[in-house]
C-alpha cells in the first residue's frame, strides 16, 4: 500500500528540513512526500527545488 505524505509550509524552512530528513529517513519505502509552498520567502522554495534536482 502506497501512503501520500503532505507537508504544507510557508516561511519554514528550518522545520521543513528537519521533516523531509526524518521522513526519508523512515524503513517504509513505498510512500510520495508532496510538499506545498505558499510563496515562502525564506528559501523555502529553493530548498524544496534542490531536492526535486537530487
Amino acid at each position: 500500500m502506497k501512503y501520500s505524505i503532505i507537508v504544507p509550509c510557508y516561511n519554514a524552512l528550518p522545520y521543513v528540513k528537519t521533516t523531509v530528513e526524518l521522513i526519508l529517513r523512515q524503513k517504509y519505502e513505498d510512500f510520495e512526500l508532496i510538499i506545498s509552498d505558499d510563496h515562502s520567502v525564506d528559501g523555502t522554495s529553493d530548498y524544496i527545488d534542490a531536492l526535486a534536482c537530487s
